[in-house]
């Protein structure tokens, strides 16, 4: 049996090796931290109990903080040539600004109904939460039928609408002050969180960490991929194309070989087990009512075709591509945002 496993050459070992270990300090930092976008996005469209007002907490500090980390690391880190991000997708892709905030707000929204974003859903899936489970599956199966099934033609179409021949611009070729400045907006919230300890310590570490893990992926898939015959496309902490990936490596693995994403999301889910386990969070949580898991399925099929749709997720855009200084993931990054605020404010998820 063990004659059809794969071969790999050196440099494609440490890469998969070092995408395991980049996910399983990311699922164990996401996992203590309660690491997501849709539950920042929660502290800003609920009231709170005490003042009514809507304000900044943990979930917001931890998010913004690892964009401020991934932004300054990962420019610096490419002005000193240990990374070289020219080849990635947030930077060569074709803008399509209708396709990305149609994308973003789908994402957003089904973020919102289904608990989580994809990183948060992985997360919980591996402390025994079923639903999570249910939405990683479906999320899956969407993104992959969106990428190169039944759903592949629409999402061509759609990506085709208002389509330019060029990337999108980096922020930091518009102006040098533009950078600056979104930095400063992003630490404001910060620092108001902190001033209002509505943030913590505990959460300004956590979110350096997973902001650290951009970097560290951009540096895997370039550095250490570059043995000269090897070729990687750049890439870093995404989970829309990992799923469908992962998906499809567990359904023929006998045809093919592991890669970049499969192993982080195996490492992200590794990193998250124990991480659960250590704290005594490994539990079995299920559906509460008969109808909760259309709310979650219908999250999960519009994370999945609005993911690929966007050419990422809350954090392929909202935290990688964010790094990059790309305006294009700026859009969605704000879609994301607005698409799951909308879904917060109006369908509230029942108690």
């Amino acid at each position: 049996m063990f004659e059809s496993l794969p071969s790999f050459d050196e440099a494609v070992f440490w890469v998969l090796i070092s995408a395991l270990a980049l996910g399983a300090v990311f699922g164990f930092a996401a996992e203590r931290g309660g690491f997501c976008l849709r539950a920042a996005v929660e502290e800003w469209v609920t009231p709170n109990r005490r003042t009514e007002m809507f304000r900044p907490g943990s979930r917001t500090t931890q998010f913004f903080t690892a964009v401020i980390a991934a932004i300054l690391v990962t420019q610096l880190a490419e002005s000193l040539s240990w990374i070289n991000t020219e080849e990635a997708l947030q930077k060569t892709a074709r803008f399509a600004p209708i396709s990305l905030v149609v994308g973003g707000l789908m994402f957003g929204f089904g973020m919102a109904l289904a608990g989580g974003c994809v990183s948060r859903i992985t997360v919980l899936t591996s402390r025994g939460n079923l639903r999570s489970l249910w939405v990683l599956i479906l999320f899956s199966l969407t993104a992959y039928a969106s990428m190169t099934g039944v759903l592949s033609p629409l999402r061509v179409w759609l990506q085709s609408l208002g389509a330019q021949s060029s990337p999108a611009p980096l922020l930091s070729d518009l102006s040098v002050y533009y950078p600056v400045a979104l930095i400063a907006v992003l630490g404001l919230f910060v620092v108001i969180a902190a001033l209002r300890r509505q943030a913590y310590i505990r959460d300004l570490v956590y979110g350096l960490l997973v902001g650290l893990m951009v970097p560290l992926g951009w540096w895997i898939t370039t550095s250490l991929a570059d043995d000269g015959f090897s070729l990687l496309q750049p890439q870093s902490m995404n989970f829309t194309n990992p799923a469908a990936n992962l998906l499809q490596y567990v359904t023929i693995a006998s045809s093919i070989a592991p890669n970049y994403g499969v192993c982080l999301m195996l490492g992200t889910l590794g990193g998250s087990f124990v991480s659960a386990l250590i704290g005594g969070r490994l539990y079995f949580d299920g559906f509460g009512r008969e109808t909760e898991p259309l709310r979650y399925g219908l999250g999960a099929i519009l994370m999945g075709f609005g993911g690929v749709a966007a050419l990422g997720c809350s954090l392929g855009q909202g935290l990688t591509g964010m790094s990059l200084m790309s305006t294009g993931s700026m859009v969605v990054f704000g879609a994301i945002i607005a698409g799951s605020a909308v879904a917060l404010r109006f369908f509230p998820k029942r108690r």
